[in-house]
């Protein structure tokens, strides 16, 4: 179990935030995280993504409930010189674990919504292409585990 030091950085992190002007449908909060002795974080306030009007007819506004834990962008550690966990992709990431924790819908759809909120947050379209073909090619492991860990915790209680 990770163990809390310190509720840190009470602030927003830079250049995760919403953008400023432009599409600026992506999120209207701020990301306020605290951080475990280990790599992992938590969520001090909740944040939203809200897709664009072209976009609704597909997606749905996404709540992240204050609390929720993330490692922000699952990268693996060979290509943290190209892409950190915490780059400015870490808020649509953050989306993304928060929905491949719920499987309320399907997989293919929420790697949908973390290219398209990546979009709205204007990152290089290359490290989108990056990312999106990473959680299409890789993600379908930590999508089988959520479900395998959930099972378990319902069928504890």
């Amino acid at each position: 179990m990770a163990q809390v030091f310190k509720q840190t950085r009470r602030r927003h992190v830079p250049g995760i935030n919403p953008p400023r002007g432009g599409r600026a449908f992506a999120s209207p909060s701020r990301l306020l995280l605290g951080r475990f002795r280990d790599p992992w974080y938590y969520l001090i306030e909740p944040i939203y993504w809200i897709p664009n009007p072209d976009q609704r007819a597909h997606f749905q506004r996404v709540e992240v409930s204050k609390g929720f834990v993330t490692d922000l962008a699952s990268i693996p550690p060979i290509f943290y010189s190209l892409l950190r966990p915490d780059g400015e992709y870490a808020y649509a990431a953050i989306v993304h674990d928060y929905l491949y924790w719920t499987q309320t819908r399907t997989r293919l759809m929420f790697d949908e919504i973390l290219k398209s909120s990546m979009e709205d947050f204007d990152v290089d379209k290359l490290k989108i292409q990056a990312i999106y073909r990473g959680v299409r090619a890789f993600g379908e492991r930590f999508w089988n585990e959520n479900a395998r860990l959930k099972a378990e915790v319902s069928g504890g209680f």
